[in-house]
């Protein structure tokens, strides 16, 4: 009987320790759930440069138009891009690859990547556009500082 007692113990026991194992388990993030962070942050930091910026209802709106559109077409953008990419790789991996197979891959890769560029370019003058001067000079001394923040970041994830 004390025998039976012990074995029952035991397995309740082992059988709590299993499961605080189980759910002591970190959980993984999906990709959605981590774009959807992402997403937020941002919302965060905009509506934060927004507030600072002392932006009129008018200027607000215009800006939020101009971030949705240059965002579907950045997007649009990447994803031509992420094809064209992944399309030089599987045909560098063939052995019968040769410069001129994979030059027209190689022009199309660069003229999205200059498409970027002009977007970029297009977006900060939008802005400037929407913006008062003070308001703009105040804007890219915020954003200096964002990158110079997140280039910290990357250094202190290096170590």
């Amino acid at each position: 009987m004390k025998k039976a007692v012990k074995i029952l113990m035991s397995g309740i026991v082992l059988s709590m320790v299993v499961v605080f194992w189980v759910y002591a388990q970190p959980v993984e993030p999906s990709p959605d759930a981590i774009r959807h962070e992402r997403e937020k942050a941002v919302e965060k930091v905009e509506e934060g440069v927004i507030d600072s910026l002392g932006l009129t209802t008018e200027q607000r709106d215009e800006l939020k138009e101009n971030r949705i559109a240059h965002r579907e077409k950045a997007k649009a953008i990447f994803e031509s891009l992420k094809k064209e990419t992944a399309k030089l790789k599987e045909e560098l991996k063939n052995p019968e690859a040769s410069r001129a197979s994979v030059a027209p891959m190689a022009t199309k890769i660069k003229s999205l990547q200059g498409q970027l560029v002009d977007l970029r370019i297009e977006g900060i003058l939008t802005v400037k556009e929407i913006l008062t001067p003070e308001q703009f000079a105040k804007f890219q001394q915020m954003v200096e500082e964002r990158v110079e923040k997140l280039k910290e970041m990357r250094r202190y994830r290096r170590r």
